[in-house]
């Protein structure tokens, strides 16, 4: 699925496969041996209206709901369930990529736009997302970059 929105739209981002499962942003760093800054996680989160949204920020940082409510004129917002997560997404919790989401507007956290390349997921506990957060935005649907993060 994610390989197949890779080259249908000839992104440059590329799909790494790891030995061992990773389902956390620390196992990612330790998979690649990099910094928790270079990791970009995706959180689905579901809105007072039922909506999802996706955030997507540093591996290193947490989301700022005030922050993020505004975005979508939502007064409160939640954490998705892993099986509300795999319902929209089509991807397992740890797994979700940026990208190739359709349906689910998404808002990066302005602090990737100075990375060039960020690791996420990539589609599975056994797969990692190298990609640039200028293709990210220019692919994730309906993307906005804002101060998302605490």
């Amino acid at each position: 699925m994610l390989a197949d929105f890779i080259e249908k739209n000839s992104l440059k981002a590329e799909i790494i496969e790891c030995k061992k499962p990773v389902n956390t942003a620390l196992d990612a760093t330790k998979a690649l041996g990099i910094q928790l800054s270079d990791i970009a996680k995706t959180i689905l989160f579901i809105l007072d209206s039922g909506n999802p949204v996706l955030a997507v920020l540093s591996g290193e940082n947490r989301a700022s709901i005030p922050k993020l409510l505004p975005f979508f004129k939502a007064s409160k917002c939640r954490i998705a369930t892993p099986k509300e997560v795999f319902e929209m997404t089509g991807y397992e919790v740890g797994g979700v990529p940026p990208i190739s989401i359709y349906g689910v507007p998404t808002i990066i956290d302005s602090k990737l736009s100075e990375k060039n390349m960020v690791y996420c997921g990539g589609g599975d506990d056994r797969h990692l997302l190298k990609i640039s957060p200028q293709e990210m935005k220019e692919f994730a649907f309906e993307a906005q970059i804002a101060e998302i993060s605490e």
